[in-house]
């Protein structure tokens, strides 16, 4: 293993990371920009976009000149390195706050999501960032591919961190701030194990050797301690999953016995608050309307997903009502469903509406419809909006719409 780290040249090394990792015009600039595409990507739900930014993040050197300045004993060195990665984490998070304040659209999406739920695989990951940055900084290769490993695993964190401050959810800013510091310490962890094997930390005084060890020692602590809520997020993470699986698999046999052509077309599974030892279950069924579910069906649903489990559930099973074959259909109805249809097809270029379900009240008319694309809408919520004021207009009534979206891929046929 040791010659891997053979031929070091320790000049290049330093001058390197003193050099990039100083208060400069071109780091700030790189710093801003990077942490506007990250945080517009997560907010698109576009990976793609994510990674572009991480290729010009400049975040990595600090990092190192932390962990440098540790390995060599480098006091003032130490100061100007954490000043300036506490003054990039600070103005990163700004940022990505304002630039989500200023989007139209603006909702916890899968992307945002993934950086706010952290677990233990996050921090193997990080230190198998860390040490193959550091490693890459060590050998004459590309510094630019050590930055793009590094930047993974700390601008999309700070860019969630941001999101989440802008839409006060103070959870999700939590969930962020505990993943970005978890993959912090484990970079830094790592690359003062490297850095110290690379020969950088050659020193003829006990006191500077005892503070070398004290600061590994100190900060395999601090990933200790941050590894246990991360362990448990990730024991709750699959229990969850189990859960919602179980859950979906009874509920999606039991409501065929409401009717044979009904469909499970939503299922909520959580706590009401994590000390709680009880499940909630929230199901959406869409059944012809006259189909009826009785509370003692609920509760023996209830009962058996408890079973399952091994757990208290409540379960709520809310029926929409869809028109069918079986239900008498009126020519109001029917002109109804074109408008949604048109509309639809009008604002979702390219989609195909493959249900529409009205129920009206005395107040409302409530329209949900299902349509199929070929990819995701990142903007969803903003054109169901659009949509539903649309419909208020042409029906000059208070309209309630529901939008929801199936994605697929086609396939070429073979002859």
């Amino acid at each position: 293993m040791l010659k891997l780290f053979k031929n070091i040249e320790h000049q290049r090394v330093v001058a390197a990371v003193d050099n990039e990792s100083s208060f400069t015009g071109k780091f700030f600039v790189l710093l801003i920009l990077s942490t506007i595409i990250a945080t517009l990507g997560l907010i698109a739900n576009n990976i793609s976009v994510v990674i572009g930014a991480m290729i010009i993040a400049p975040l990595m050197w600090p990092i190192l000149g932390v962990s440098l300045s540790i390995t060599r004993q480098n006091q003032r060195f130490l100061r100007e390195s954490i000043a300036l990665l506490a003054v990039s984490i600070i103005l990163s998070i700004a940022v990505a706050a304002i630039v989500s304040l200023l989007s139209p659209i603006l909702e916890i999406n899968g992307a945002i999501l993934e950086r706010t739920n952290p677990t233990i695989i996050d921090l193997v990951i990080a230190l198998a960032t860390g040490a193959v940055a550091t490693y890459i900084v060590l050998t004459p290769q590309s510094n630019h591919l050590a930055g793009v490993a590094v930047a993974a695993a700390l601008i999309p964190p700070l860019a969630a961190t941001g999101i989440a401050l802008a839409l006060q959810d103070f959870a999700a800013t939590q969930g962020a701030m505990l993943l970005f510091g978890a993959n912090l310490f484990a970079i830094v962890f790592m690359s003062i194990i490297l850095l110290t094997i690379g020969g950088f930390a050659k020193t003829k005084k006990e006191e500077e050797k005892v503070n070398i060890t004290i600061s590994l020692v100190v900060s395999f602590g601090l990933l200790v301690i941050i590894a246990a809520p991360l362990g448990i997020v990730l024991k709750e993470s699959i229990a969850a999953q189990h859960q919602e699986a179980v859950a979906f698999e009874v509920l999606s046999e039991e409501i065929q016995n409401i009717d044979e052509t009904a469909l499970l077309s939503s299922l909520v599974v959580g706590k009401t608050n994590p000390d709680s030892n009880i499940i909630v279950i929230e199901a959406t069924v869409q059944a012809p309307l006259g189909a009826e579910l009785f509370v003692s069906d609920q509760d023996r649903i209830a009962q058996l997903i408890s079973e399952s489990i091994n757990h208290a559930v409540t379960l709520t099973i809310i029926i929409t009502p869809t028109l069918t074959a079986k239900t008498p259909v009126t020519s109001d109805q029917i002109d109804i469903n074109k408008l949604v249809t048109n509309i639809t097809k009008r604002h979702i270029p390219n989609s195909d509406v493959l249900s529409v379900t009205v129920e009206e009240t005395n107040d409302d008319i409530h329209i949900t419809t299902v349509a199929a694309l070929k990819t995701p809408l990142s903007d969803q919520k903003y054109r169901q909006q659009n949509i539903q004021q649309q419909l208020q207009t042409a029906l000059n009534r208070n309209v309630k719409f529901a939008l929801n979206i199936l994605t697929y891929h086609q396939t070429e046929e073979t002859e």
